[in-house]
C-alpha cells in the first residue's frame, strides 16, 4: 500500500514537518528532558545509519527502504515509543505491532518502562524489521480504519430548534455563511436573524470572518430601536399591491410606535406574504426584520484619524501583542486596551485593518 510510504512517523519526520508545538505536548511532563536529550537523527543521517537501528523499515518497490522510529539511543527510543504509543491505531497492524516489538526490545536493553499498550503489540516474535507494504492485508486494515471512525452528533446549529444547520467546524460555519449568502431570503425573517447571529458566534469562536457578508448585516440588527428608514423601507411595499390595498402599510407606519419594533415587524411579514409582496424579498424589498429593526452602534476607536471596529482589535494584534493582552483587546475593556498600547504597536495593529 504506497500511500504507507508517505507519511511522517516518527520524531524524524515531525521534526521535519515543523510539528515542534506536538512533540512539546507529548513530552512537557516527562522527566528526562526528551528533545533535549535525545540524539534525534536528521534525515540524511537516517539514510547513512544501519536498519538495525530502527524499530521499523518499510519497503515499498516505487519507494525502496524507509527506515522509521530510530531506536539506537535511550532518549529517541523513548521518544519514539511515545510517538508511537500516541499513534498507533493510525497504522496497519504489520507497521504498529513491529514498531512496537523492535523498540520495546530496545527499551528493555536501556531499561525503560513501555506503556502497556504497546507492550500488548509487541507480544509474538518478529525475525525482521522489515514491512513489505504490499504484503499488507488491504482487508483488515480497512476494518481496523473502519472501526475508529465515531459519528460525532453536531452541538451547535444555526437554527437550534429545528436542529439544522450545523456549525461544530470551521468547515461547517463556512458553508453555513456562503449558504446564508445565497439562500437568506429562502428562511423566514425571525429564522434569518437567528441563523446568523449564531453563525457568527460561531465564526467568533473559530476566528472566522464574517466581515461584509449578510451574516453581518443581519447579525447586527437590534429590536432596541426602529430603523432610522423604517417609515420609507414599509411604504416601499405600496406599488407592489393593488390601490385598495396600500392604506394597510401606510396604517402600519402610523401604528408602529404603539406596536414596537419586534410586533411592527411581525405585522409586516404577515402583510407582505398575504398580499405575495415576500416573493420580491431579496430584489427589489427589503424582507420585514431588515425594514424595521434597528442597527447596533459597534464600538469603535480612532487611531490617527482612522476609525477602528473594536471586534477588529483581537483578529488584528494576533503575533503583535502578547497572550494577555491578545485576551484583554476582545474583552469589554478593548478600546481602552488599544489606546493604552506604544504608538508602534497600534501602528502595526491599525495597519492589520
Amino acid at each position: 500500500m504506497k500511500k504507507f510510504a508517505g507519511i511522517s512517523y516518527d520524531v524524524t519526520d515531525l521534526l521535519s514537518d515543523g510539528r515542534i508545538e506536538y512533540l512539546v505536548s507529548l513530552t512537557q511532563n516527562d522527566p528526562d528532558d526528551l528533545i533535549k536529550n535525545a540524539h534525534i537523527p536528521s534525515k540524511d543521517e537516517v539514510e547513512a545509519m544501519p536498519a538495525e537501528d530502527f524499530a521499523v523499515v518499510l519497503y515499498h518497490s516505487h519507494n525502496g527502504f524507509l527506515k522509521k522510529f530510530a531506536c539506537h539511543d535511550k532518549y529517541v527510543t523513548k521518544l519514539n515509543m511515545k510517538i508511537l504509543q500516541d499513534t498507533h491505531q493510525d497504522y496497519p497492524d504489520e507497521i504498529s505491532k513491529t514498531a512496537s516489538y523492535f523498540l520495546t526490545k530496545a527499551a528493555k536493553h536501556f531499561r525503560l518502562d513501555v506503556p502497556d499498550s504497546l507492550k500488548k503489540l509487541a507480544e509474538g516474535k518478529h525475525v525482521t524489521n522489515i514491512v513489505d507494504l504490499d504484503d499488507i492485508d488491504r482487508t483488515q486494515w480497512h476494518k481496523k480504519h473502519a472501526s475508529q471512525i465515531k459519528i460525532v452528533e453536531p452541538k451547535e446549529f444555526a437554527l437550534p430548534d429545528a436542529r439544522r444547520y450545523p456549525l461544530d467546524t470551521g468547515t461547517l460555519v463556512k458553508t453555513a455563511v456562503n449558504y446564508f449568502e445565497k439562500h437568506a431570503t429562502h428562511l423566514s425573517p425571525l429564522d434569518a436573524v437567528t441563523y446568523a447571529l449564531n453563525v457568527k458566534k460561531a465564526a467568533k469562536k473559530l476566528n472566522i470572518t464574517t466581515e461584509d457578508t449578510r451574516i453581518e448585516k443581519y447579525a447586527a440588527l437590534t429590536a432596541s430601536h426602529f430603523n432610522d428608514d423604517y417609515k420609507e423601507l414599509i411604504r416601499s411595499r405600496r406599488i407592489y399591491v393593488t390601490e385598495d390595498n396600500r392604506g394597510v402599510y401606510d396604517e402600519l407606519v402610523e401604528k408602529a410606535g404603539e406596536l414596537g419594533v419586534i410586533k411592527t415587524a411581525e405585522v409586516l411579514e404577515q402583510v407582505d406574504r398575504k398580499f405575495e409582496v415576500n416573493r420580491q424579498w431579496g430584489h427589489d424589498v427589503v424582507d420585514p426584520y431588515l425594514s424595521v429593526l434597528g442597527i447596533k452602534k459597534e464600538a469603535s476607536c480612532t487611531h490617527k484619524g482612522k476609525k477602528i471596529k473594536v471586534s477588529m482589535l483581537k483578529k488584528a494584534a494576533e503575533g503583535i501583542v502578547d497572550p494577555g493582552t491578545l485576551r484583554d483587546l476582545d474583552g469589554p475593556e478593548a478600546a481602552f486596551v488599544f489606546d493604552s498600547l506604544p504608538t508602534p504597536i497600534k501602528d502595526k495593529i491599525s495597519k492589520n485593518i
